[in-house]
């Protein structure tokens, strides 16, 4: 499995590390084990970066596989999707989270969810530790005094990971 992390510090070109988690964030329907998933921003680029993603996850084009400009297609089972689904509603549910992007299941054939982002969670919440294995990514905040590489490390899917 994989919970890749993403560290977004405060001297990052946001821009260009909001464009690699679109691509690598949302790659097959983020069922895959180095999906960039689980962003960290630094509290001053936080909001920068909630808002690209946002926007970079509601500009995907859903379609067919054999399409080339298909950005983003369905999950791979019934029983997965709605997986997937309880861990947004599950982190929507809580007092913190909130999802900035997505979240729904849309209508049609095929096994279909919006690409989501969920920001304000942190360690502990699930859709931060578990791997979710869908297009969701999460985005937390952190600050100067935090140990963000503890964060980013606090996990037990330990593949792949980016800093910017």
């Amino acid at each position: 499995g994989g919970k890749a992390p993403v560290i977004v510090w405060d001297d990052a070109d946001v821009d260009a590390a909001v464009a690699a988690v679109r691509m690598a964030g949302f790659y097959n329907a983020g069922q895959d084990c180095t999906a960039a998933c689980r962003v960290f921003a630094h509290r001053s680029v936080y909001p920068k970066v909630v808002e690209g993603l946002a926007h970079a996850a509601q500009t995907l084009r859903r379609g067919p596989l054999d399409d080339p400009g298909t950005e983003l297609g369905p999950v791979v089972s019934l029983r997965q999707r709605d997986r997937v689904a309880g861990f947004v509603e599950r982190a929507a549910a809580l007092p913190h989270g909130r999802v900035v992007a997505g979240g729904g299941r849309p209508q049609g054939p095929g096994y279909w969810l919006e690409p989501t982002v969920v920001a304000d969670v942190g360690l502990g919440d699930e859709i931060v530790d578990r791997e979710v294995f869908g297009p969701v990514v999460s985005v937390t905040p952190f600050g100067d005094g935090d140990d963000i590489v503890g964060w980013a490390n606090a996990t037990k899917y330990g593949l792949a990971a980016s800093v910017w």
